[in-house]
């Protein structure tokens, strides 16, 4: 049986270690190898490593604790590198935990496709609050299966970058990285995504197999907690994902649409952060000067179409997809038809959480107002900003239905609530995202409206009343 190496960087975690080192254990992999690089912990977690020495021991699983004052988390995974033995590699926070088919299924993954060099399965992120409940932000999240080696693709639908949801094989991690040391100055996430992105193929695993806890004082609250510091960080990330790139022998052209492709989807990432944290608005210099020039970029043809300070910030997120599907040539998921069929029958939005609340605005400034928005929790007499809230077992359909979730519950939505409406009336969250990039491009870049590649199946578009 081959061999796993978990590599893990402790910092003042002994609150948490526990649960991390109980779901190690509980794995059900039979041969594993625990590397922790303890920094200058102030706490007693190097006293807590200790003690679970001899329970790994008789699990029949190897654990070396290392001591490595003053180090950063890239110095501590460096570190992991220097010493591993293993066949494949992963990189685990110590405040979280992971499912027990964790390793054994990415495992199975990597040997059932040779070709990938390294795999990647689904997070659930759990928040901690201050009851100290665990509540579930994605743990349903259901994600189709696949191969690819289109990274460009991959890097352009980006929807978080996780490190801990990654296995790679160890001569692929040689390949990519052949001094075993991650570049200085730069997060080793986004390190690692570069490198191995720019190397080969992966293949990703549809269940959630990693808990990631944002607890008070992680590092993950203190990133969303200050939206100025979120958005300030957006150059930071850039020059990580830049700077590990250039250590990948690749042709210019190449790296370019690397660069570019990071770059517009991290962007993205921050205009919807900021929106949705309420902190910034198009008057923000930011915000405004980066909008403007990417929307100058883009040479419009029609002046008076251009976004004004009302729709731009709404619209933003948006356009920077529409970017994203020009420059990179990215095939939307809603067929031609699609846009023109909603604005003639009118829709319906399924789904009255945090995304939606996003999306409304941007709807109004692309002339697409649902008719009424669904909601599992609706009660009678509800709205949201000025648009009936109905509760779906309440309602007869009698239009289309576009799901807005930030996750994807699609078909466990389609077998329960929307049972009775044929499949064709329900758009599910990633066509809806691509008919909304459609109607943002014919709106205000219509000279570059040709070049969208629709991919979305022809719908028979059938009556649902």
């Amino acid at each position: 049986m081959k061999k796993v190496s978990m590599i893990m960087a402790c910092y003042n975690s002994a609150p948490y270690l526990d649960h991390m080192l109980e779901s190690i254990l509980a794995q059900t992999y039979d041969n594993i190898e625990l590397i922790t690089v303890n920094g200058s912990s102030s706490d007693n977690t190097s006293e807590k490593l200790r003690s679970w020495v001899q329970a790994f021991k008789d699990r029949g699983y190897g654990m070396l604790n290392i001591e490595k004052p003053g180090s950063s988390l890239n110095d501590a995974v460096n570190e992991g590198f220097r010493h591993f033995t293993g066949d494949f590699v992963c990189i685990i926070d110590s405040d979280d935990y992971v499912s027990p088919e964790y390793t054994w299924a990415l495992v199975r993954c990597l040997e059932d496709a040779p070709a990938c060099g390294w795999a990647k399965c689904d997070a659930a992120v759990l928040i901690d609050d201050t009851m100290g409940q665990l509540i579930s932000k994605n743990a349903n999240r259901v994600s189709k299966p696949y191969i690819t080696d289109d990274m460009i693709r991959f890097i352009a639908r980006l929807d978080y970058l996780d490190g801990w949801t990654i296995m790679m094989r160890a001569d692929y991690l040689k390949r990519c990285l052949p001094d075993l040391r991650l570049p200085d100055a730069v997060s080793h996430e986004i390190a690692l995504i570069a490198l191995l992105s720019a190397n080969g193929s992966y293949a990703h695993i549809p269940r959630v197999l990693y808990y990631n806890l944002r607890h008070k004082g992680s590092g993950h609250d203190r990133y969303y907690s200050a939206i100025e510091s979120a958005i300030s960080s957006l150059d930071s990330c850039i020059y990580s994902f830049n700077k590990s790139l250039s250590y990948v022998d690749m042709e210019k052209d190449k790296r370019e649409r690397y660069e570019t492709a990071f770059s517009f989807r991290f962007l993205k990432k921050k205009f919807f952060l900021a929106h949705r944290l309420g902190h910034c608005d198009i008057c923000d210099p930011f915000i405004k000067d980066l909008l403007l020039s990417l929307i100058n970029n883009i040479n419009m043809s029609a002046p008076e179409n251009t976004l004004d300070n009302n729709s731009a910030f709404y619209c933003a997120p948006i356009a920077c997809a529409a970017l994203i599907n020009i420059i990179l040539s990215i095939p939307l998921s809603c067929s031609e038809d699609d846009l023109a069929s909603i604005k003639e029958k009118g829709f319906i939005i399924y789904g009255a959480g945090s995304y939606c609340k996003f999306i409304l605005p941007a709807l109004k400034a692309l002339d697409l107002e649902p008719i009424e928005i669904w909601d599992k929790s609706a009660a009678a007499g509800d709205s949201l900003n000025g648009y009936p809230l109905i509760n779906p077992s309440d309602a007869r359909p009698h239009s289309p239905i576009l799901i807005m979730l930030s996750y994807d519950l699609t078909e466990d939505i389609l077998r329960n609530q929307l049972r009775t409406i044929p499949r064709d009336a329900v758009y599910t969250t990633d066509e809806a995202e691509s008919i909304l990039i459609a109607a943002f491009v014919k709106k205000y870049m219509p000279d570059k409206a040709a070049e969208l590649t629709y991919v979305g199946k022809e719908r028979r578009q059938p009556a649902v009343n």
